[in-house]
């Protein structure tokens, strides 16, 4: 459209005659046109107060991140594991699994067991998190 603008001014300077219907549509093109420079200022704000909401995010899963890691370390007996598998999304037939193959000494069963869970879990708040990012958008 600026190319355009230009060029037909270009005409005008130099005394072509130009069509009524392209005199027209410049007038009107250039009054309802608008400018560049506000137009990307919008967008760069509005990726800002994405980009804000999505580092919020990320210090949000951090800090659940530390607390989750903060209640293992704590735990004590077995009955506070099988409360924080819980706690942490597993069904109990996803923990009665992985203790058997505890008890069986396959201990990457377990470690895949967990590691899904985890994902899961994960996943699901990092999906509804993107949702909402996707929606501002």
């Amino acid at each position: 459209p600026e190319v355009r603008k230009r060029f037909l001014e270009m005409l005008r300077e130099m005394g072509a005659p130009l069509p009524a219907d392209i005199e027209n549509t410049t007038e009107n093109f250039t009054k309802s046109a608008p400018p560049v420079q506000e137009d990307l200022q919008g967008k760069i704000s509005h990726l800002k107060s994405v980009f804000d909401s999505s580092l919020d995010n990320l210090s949000r899963d951090s800090k659940m991140l530390k607390q989750k890691q903060k209640q293992l370390s704590k735990m004590k007996t077995f009955d506070d594991l099988v409360l924080f598998m819980q706690q942490s999304g597993l069904s109990n037939q996803e923990i009665k699994v992985a203790m058997e193959a505890n008890e069986m000494g396959n201990s990457e069963a377990v470690q895949r067991i967990l590691s899904e869970a985890v994902a899961r879990s994960f996943n699901k708040s990092s999906m509804e998190r993107e949702e909402q990012i996707i929606d501002q958008i």
